[in-house]
């Protein structure tokens, strides 16, 4: 009976030296850095621009703010002299 061409062979085994064990890969080493698991560098980009706008809507000054007793405000709401509140 002729051998089945299309069954895989097994997996070869490394070369063993007499001790038993695995020796490392001989060659030239893998040219290039594996990519990294970690956060991107966009990530970090963005983090940092949101980090910098929460600074500056809350520490910077908004809209100017009018400190004046409670009856100027009630005299100036019952003259209509008010825009908004």
């Amino acid at each position: 009976m002729p051998p089945d061409l299309h069954r895989p062979s097994p997996p070869s085994e490394p070369s063993r030296p007499s001790s038993g064990r695995p020796q490392p890969p001989t060659g030239p080493p893998p040219q290039g850095k594996p990519p990294s698991p970690g956060v991107g560098w966009a990530w970090w980009v963005v983090l940092m621009v949101l980090l910098a706008w929460n600074a500056w809507s809350f520490l910077l000054p908004g809209h100017p703010v009018a400190t004046i007793p409670y009856s100027t405000f009630l005299s100036q709401v019952r003259d209509a002299n008010l825009a908004r509140v």
